[in-house]
């Protein structure tokens, strides 16, 4: 039977199980529903009727549920064990670690019907605690075959929380191609990929979680082709907004000046001034003209 496992992050990590069936049967590995195969991160080995998984080097990503399966034609069995890999301080000597007062928190948290063991080491700030959340989320990145790309962000919380990168669902952990970087102290986070191929195109994902809370965000990584699409769109979408902008902004030169009451008000005695002015010369001129009329 497969034992649970409670590790430093970086350690080396092995899960062994005794297997008696005839015929041989066939051994599987799984973490979770993925199911491992032999690579430079893992070595899996079925000698002397002992199934063995060595982990080269564990990360905070590979906490988990483990299973080994074994088939032949008589039917199959399996063994499960959890692997809790404790995070610690990055820069910081594991006698550092042991050293401080750590809160360790045991979650199991179901998503996709996938339960998922969980160590969460942290050490709380000063200050009001606060679930995860971004100050600078990852954007979308272009694929170019046999270079590399880099996913950056900054991650916010108290504690300080846990994060690692998904694509299409399943964890990525640093080795081969990949490197995850994580600063705790600034929250910046890193994916970095290298010698990168048509393969690696999709959507990555960053989760970041302590015990108040959990966030996510997401960006993809695009092929050339859908890259010039993606910036296409863009440009389409800022120049619509500006052509926007500008329909919609006033012309200073079509907006008349305000008319003010005074302005009214001396319009009127002016014209009033001209009625008076023209009234009184009309009655001089009939005055006039009746006396001419009485003196003939």
């Amino acid at each position: 039977m497969l034992k649970n496992v409670t590790v430093m992050e970086g350690e080396s990590v092995t899960l062994e199980c005794r297997i008696s069936a005839y015929p041989a049967p066939t051994v599987a590995w799984y973490r979770e529903d993925y199911h491992i195969e032999t690579s430079i991160d893992f070595q899996i080995t079925f000698e002397a009727g002992v199934a063995r998984l060595v982990i080269r080097e564990a990360f905070a990503e590979d906490s988990g549920k483990f299973t080994c399966t074994a088939t032949n034609e008589a039917g199959s069995v399996s063994t499960s064990c959890y692997l809790l890999v404790q995070v610690s301080e990055e820069f910081e000597t594991k006698e550092a670690v042991s050293a401080k007062e750590v809160t360790e928190e045991k979650r199991y948290v179901e998503s996709k019907d996938v339960i998922m063991a969980e160590i969460a080491a942290a050490e709380e700030v000063p200050g009001e605690a606060a679930a995860p959340f971004f100050i600078i989320k990852p954007v979308i990145q272009k694929l170019i075959e046999g270079g590399s790309v880099i996913f950056e962000c900054q991650v916010g919380g108290n504690p300080k929380p846990h994060v690692y990168w998904k694509k299409a669902g399943f964890p990525i952990t640093t080795g081969y191609r990949y490197k995850i970087i994580h600063k705790k102290e600034t929250g910046e986070c890193r994916l970095e990929i290298s010698m990168t191929f048509s393969d690696d195109a999709g959507e990555y994902t960053i989760v970041a979680r302590n015990k108040h809370g959990e966030v996510s965000a997401s960006a993809s990584l695009l092929e050339e082709a859908d890259y010039e699409v993606y910036l296409k769109s863009q440009e389409e979408t800022m120049y619509q907004t500006e052509v926007t902008a500008y329909v919609h902004e006033p012309k200073i030169a079509a907006v008349a000046p305000p008319t003010l009451y005074a302005d009214y008000e001396k319009e009127y005695e002016k014209e009033q001034a001209l009625i008076r002015k023209k009234m009184a010369k009309d009655t001089v001129l009939i005055r006039t003209f009746a006396e001419e009329q009485e003196f003939h």
